[in-house]
């Protein structure tokens, strides 16, 4: 659509609702931690997200999980987290745990497991 007389405004950069967006060298950046015990799927994850423009941090277990959600949790606008994990820990428990810290961080679950 033209609109004549107006000067077309600048597109307006793009935030998830309920989604906390952190400044990065100037970027507006979302953060999302993804936790998957599969090399090649976390890697997929990886890849497909930072692609698209996310930030993007990596765990392979749960113990892992909870040590970067201790120590970078607040950061994280998004988690992605398999179920079942190796380390003692579930992707339930790191789900549970990255809300005690944002309550309004989203939680995809994925999980390959047929049973």
């Amino acid at each position: 659509m033209t609109i004549i007389g107006k000067k077309a405004s600048k597109k307006k950069s793009f935030k998830p609702m309920g989604m906390v967006v952190l400044k990065e060298k100037s970027w507006d950046r979302v953060f999302v931690f993804v936790v998957e015990d599969e090399e090649l799927i976390r890697h997929l994850l990886e890849e497909a997200l930072t692609d698209s423009g996310f930030a993007v941090t990596l765990a392979s277990n749960g113990t892992e999980a909870m040590s970067l959600l201790e120590a970078e949790g607040a950061n994280y606008s998004a988690v992605i987290t398999d179920v079942k994990l190796p380390g003692g820990f579930s992707g339930w428990d790191v789900a549970k745990r990255a809300r005690e810290i944002n309550d309004k961080v989203p939680v995809i679950y994925i999980t390959g497991d047929s049973g």
